[in-house]
């Protein structure tokens, strides 16, 4: 083992990276300065039972999903039209595909990195009450 990365979500964990081939190549790239291109959203959200909570104390019937806390202007999800409060449920590729029903943000994170930079992804959102999808270019 060559690195220790420690996150903290939730209860939080902790990640070994052994010293394989795929950390040599990603050590290599990032000597020339090559750094590795990440796909996101341009928002903050918050956990499903913070989504529950907070969904309840507003008289909102709790549903699962992933709460979006803030959106960064000019960002992928700002031109989408995604806004603060809604309640991020669903995701799948743009062009058509299964979906993925979001519980937690590692989910989110894993589809996103599935898209790659330069798709997009068609969100099934909850706004209040009303549920709606939009689709949202990664960029390149």
């Amino acid at each position: 083992m060559v690195a220790i990365n420690t996150h903290r979500l939730g209860e939080g964990f902790y990640l070994g990276l052994p010293a394989d081939e795929s950390l040599r190549d990603r050590l290599a790239a990032l000597s020339r300065g090559e750094a590795p291109a990440r796909v996101r959203l341009g928002v903050a959200i918050a956990p499903p039972h913070v989504a529950r909570r907070l969904r309840a104390a507003v008289g909102l019937e709790p549903r699962d999903g992933l709460l979006v806390r803030a959106v960064e202007d000019g960002g992928p999800a700002e031109r989408a039209g995604v806004r603060a409060g809604d309640l991020i449920v669903a995701i799948a590729p743009g062009g058509g595909g299964e979906e993925t029903v979001l519980s937690t943000p590692d989910e989110l994170h894993d589809a996103l990195d599935a898209a790659g930079p330069g798709a997009s992804v068609q969100l099934r959102i909850l706004r209040g009450g009303d549920e709606t999808s939009v689709v949202v270019g990664l960029g390149g």
